[in-house]
């Protein structure tokens, strides 16, 4: 496929933008977690100032199990992994048992 200068130079200009897009986003996030999100955060009249200690230590059982729980979605997954990691367990060693009687019938 033969291009035209003028195609050849299109392409060159996306290229050159799209590789200033991908730097210049890279920039942005940087700069809006590090200066922005970071600040707000850790500045000592942020959300995090009141989160010490005596703070975490003062929450009834219940709260504390209100911050901490785990969304129901992932219980449910863990649950069925369980499930799921008990049956290969049991298929396991009857695999293991069948193998030790072949073993044992050779011996023989």
């Amino acid at each position: 496929m033969d291009l035209s200068n003028e195609t050849r130079m299109m392409w060159d200009i996306h290229d050159i933008i799209k590789v200033y897009y991908e730097i210049t986003l890279e920039s942005f996030i940087r700069h809006v977690t590090q200066t922005i999100a970071e600040g707000f955060v850790m500045d000592k009249d942020g959300p995090l100032s009141k989160l010490n200690s005596d703070y975490v230590f003062g929450l009834s059982e219940r709260e504390v199990g209100e911050i901490a729980r785990e969304d129901k979605d992932v219980g449910v997954q863990r649950d069925q992994l369980n499930r799921d990691l008990a049956k290969l367990e049991e298929a396991q060693q009857i695999a293991k048992d069948a193998r030790d009687k072949v073993e044992f019938t050779k011996a023989i």
